[in-house]
């Protein structure tokens, strides 16, 4: 009996929590973004490659090199969004205007930069957003994840 009390009392609290849709685990502030983009920009690097590591939902997960030579990108794929360092920062600003700060998306969000400490570039991006979901074949309230990408920068060089 006390097993199904507390079984009971656990499936209560879990559905009013996650009934509410809100913002959770946002580790980024768009100042810091902007202040590492700075602190980017005076390093004046017009040479340099990196790789990075794109994993969306759970089995997709994609491998770029990048080169930028004399400022200039070169891509080495036409799937590739990221061509340059500061395309990484811009598409932190995308994805965080699209799915933190615009509010239009019903789910739980999980959003985090984290940066270089020598360079200051974002050297990890993760993004993960979950709903939660009636399930009738159980009869009960699932929470399902709906989209989560990690980008991951490594391998940072310069010549």
């Amino acid at each position: 009996m006390k097993k199904i009390s507390f079984f009971i009392i656990l499936l209560i609290f879990s559905l009013v929590v996650t009934s509410c849709y809100y913002v959770v685990g946002i580790d980024f502030d768009e100042d810091t973004l902007k202040e590492e983009l700075a602190f980017w920009k005076e390093n004046d690097m017009e040479n340099y490659s990196f790789t990075y590591n794109e994993n969306t939902g759970r089995f997709t997960k994609r491998t770029y090199d990048v080169v930028v030579r004399d400022g200039q990108k070169k891509a080495s794929s036409s799937l590739e969004k990221i061509a340059s360092i500061e395309d990484v920062f811009d598409y932190v600003e995308e994805l965080y205007k699209k799915y933190v700060a615009s509010g239009d998306y019903k789910g739980d969000v999980s959003f985090g930069v984290t940066y270089d400490s020598t360079y200051h570039y974002p050297n990890i991006i993760k993004l993960s957003i979950k709903e939660t979901r009636y399930n009738s074949t159980f009869e009960i309230y699932e929470i399902v994840n709906v989209y989560s990408k990690t980008i991951k920068i490594t391998d940072f060089r310069q010549p």
